[in-house]
């Protein structure tokens, strides 16, 4: 079943692999003018910790890969790195980057140059080195620096205080993945290309979204419904840690279109569920599944619905495949 699964993904991107010199097309210019027009939610009053996420904290997306393998379509993430490792596994025809956190699409501006200019993994690790920082600086400040309407000049400000925090990242992801036997964007030039490519084409949309409001994930959901592509991951990180499953949240993940090669792939600080890294429980769930938890229970968070996972053989690693009735009232004996 998975080889059967594998060809049909392969079938469905391959007009976008067709040549590894190949850049990937635009989008149509209805679909394009639909994914640049994603509106966004109004600003948090603050962000969690006070804190922004230059980079991500998690060190086990690993365990997602043979799950997103090639399953295109629209990728949709929060954070910042650990987007391009998925994108680089799933390669999905569309990316949508989207952050609560303003300052995170600022410093995929910077990313967006990087893979840009980059023709290769090492020319995109040396983007960021110290060395190369003022360069980097000065193209920014042409690219963005008068920009007033996207904060120009907040650009150059997250670029100067994420450079050197992202280079540690690069290089720690390219040596632990590297002991795993694990290739990635940073050192698979293929998998760097299809990255590469997606900006180039235009089919990477960095936006500052909230999950529970009611703008900017609809959006993305109409969007992918006008361009004709479904949407194959997304990862909300352990955010829905931090508030509840409410009834706008709900709409929002009703709103994505989704089929059988969908899933969501969730990190949660839950020591009881049992850690992959020392940090951060990793669990996959099919796309329609959680559509099927929201919809047909009142569960409030993540938590209460991965009480139902199952526990596989690596340690923080569980799959979520169980529907709703899981969690249905058990009728009392004698009745």
């Amino acid at each position: 079943m998975r080889a059967v699964s594998a060809l049909i993904a392969l079938l469905l991107v391959a007009p976008f692999a067709a040549a590894e010199d190949k850049a990937i097309a635009p989008l149509p210019a209805e679909a394009q003018a639909a994914f640049a027009d994603i509106r966004q939610d109004p600003p948090p009053p603050e962000i969690v910790r006070n804190s922004h996420y230059w980079i991500s904290n998690e060190y086990r997306h690993d365990l997602f890969r043979d799950t997103i393998t090639d399953v295109g379509g629209v990728l949709i993430g929060v954070g910042t790195d650990q987007n391009y490792l998925m994108a680089g596994w799933a390669r999905p025809e569309i990316l949508v980057l989207m952050d609560f956190d303003a300052a995170i699409p600022r410093i995929h501006r910077a990313y967006k140059m990087a893979f840009e200019e980059a023709e290769t993994p090492a020319d995109f690790l040396a983007f960021w080195e110290d060395d190369n920082a003022a360069g980097v600086l000065q193209r920014l400040e042409a690219a963005y620096g008068g920009d007033d309407v996207h904060d120009g000049k907040r650009t150059l400000q997250a670029f100067k205080v994420a450079q050197p925090l992202i280079k540690r990242r690069l290089k720690k992801t390219i040596r632990d993945y590297g002991k795993r036997g694990v290739a990635t964007f940073l050192d698979d030039a293929d998998q760097y290309r299809w990255v590469r490519n997606l900006w180039r084409a235009g089919r990477v949309f960095a936006v500052r979204g909230d999950l529970t409001a009611g703008l900017t994930m609809q959006d993305i959901g109409a969007a992918a419904k006008k361009a004709g592509v479904p949407v194959r991951v997304v990862y909300m990180s352990n955010a829905p840690q931090y508030f509840d499953f409410d009834d706008q949240f709900r709409a929002n993940i009703a709103a994505l279109p989704m089929d059988e090669k969908s899933w969501f792939v969730h990190t949660l600080t839950r020591g009881a569920f049992g850690y992959a890294d020392g940090y951060y429980h990793y669990n996959v769930q099919p796309g329609l599944n959680f559509q099927r938890w929201m919809a047909e229970t009142k569960l409030k968070k993540l938590t209460q619905i991965l009480k139902y996972r199952t526990v596989t053989k690596t340690d923080g690693f569980s799959l979520m495949e169980k529907g709703p009735e899981a969690a249905a009232p058990k009728p009392k004996a004698g009745k």
